[in-house]
């Protein structure tokens, strides 16, 4: 698949060469009560290295960038866990013999053996001093890009992204350790935006791509009540984030005068669905959900 697109004249190949994501839904439990990290992550991660340790490698990074592979913080109910650095989840972050916990993990076709290969073998393993046994797994798979990705536009006036886990938004303008916290699409999805168009340094086509995304979706008054900054504790550390929902309202004109931006955004949309957003995804943050209204 070839796809162009277009902003102020300008008309470029983005991208081509499908490739495979999986997002898969896991499900286990412990068999005794236990004291785990302040950030749950950790767990869903030690889960998946302890069932194939070739993924140990996959985790660190180490020429692999960007990282192949996230997860998800543990969820329990309806919410997931992590410890609060403002004062909002308490002090110790512990999980319950025989609770049912669930956690996402999403990767390419690159490392899909090796994590089938861990599910596998997960029933039974022992981390944070605590036994796991396997209940469910269940999974999708997805070609990205594709004409008929997962999350559609069609018809819809605004797009609703809600941070299930802390997001750390990266700066698609210039590599820095300072973070971004005002929510511009193109700022949300901005690794999104590099991966599934194979532009994976900052340059022109990768800004006019993240300047397309914020000419599209544009973030509504409502962000201020929906969308707060929260603190999380992180290897002892109090790091700031972003936790709550953001909507964006379609600019349908847009769409109308460039088809080929309707079908490169549901695919930003699509990945980020399953690859999650910002940075630090491997550990457990930027795991989101899409919705259109």
């Amino acid at each position: 698949m070839v796809l162009f697109a277009s902003l102020g004249g300008g008309r470029f190949i983005l991208f081509s060469s499908p490739r495979s994501y999986f997002l898969v839904e896991v499900w286990v439990f412990p068999c005794g009560d236990a004291v785990i990290p302040p950030f749950s992550g950790k767990v869903c991660k030690s889960l998946l290295i302890k069932g194939n340790s070739k993924l140990l490698h996959v985790f660190e990074g180490k020429g692999l960038m960007p990282k192949p592979i996230r997860v998800s913080p543990l969820g329990c109910g309806g919410g997931y866990l992590w410890v609060r650095g403002d004062g909002g989840g308490g002090g110790l972050l512990t999980v319950s013999a025989g609770e049912e916990y669930f956690f996402y993990v999403g990767f390419d076709e690159s490392v899909a053996h090796l994590v089938f290969n861990a599910l596998e073998h997960v029933d039974g393993v022992e981390v944070f001093n605590v036994k796991w046994r396997l209940l469910n797994v269940k999974y999708f798979r997805e070609n990205i890009p594709s004409k008929n990705p997962r999350v559609r536009l069609d018809g819809a006036e605004s797009v609703v992204v809600e941070f299930k886990s802390p997001v750390n938004l990266i700066d698609p303008f210039k590599k820095t350790k300072f973070k971004r916290f005002i929510p511009l699409a193109g700022t949300v999805f901005a690794y999104n935006i590099g991966e599934i168009s194979r532009i994976l340094q900052r340059n022109t086509y990768y800004w006019q791509l993240v300047n397309l995304v914020n000419t599209v979706l544009k973030e509504t008054p409502k962000l201020w009540e929906t969308l707060r900054k929260t603190h999380y504790i992180y290897e002892g550390k109090k790091i700031p984030g972003l936790i709550g929902e953001v909507e964006y309202k379609v600019d349908r004109k847009t769409l109308e005068e460039n088809r080929e931006a309707k079908t490169l955004i549901e695919n930003i949309l699509t990945h980020a669905q399953i690859m999650g957003v910002g940075s630090g995804r491997a550990n457990g943050f930027g795991h989101i959900t899409v919705k259109t209204k």
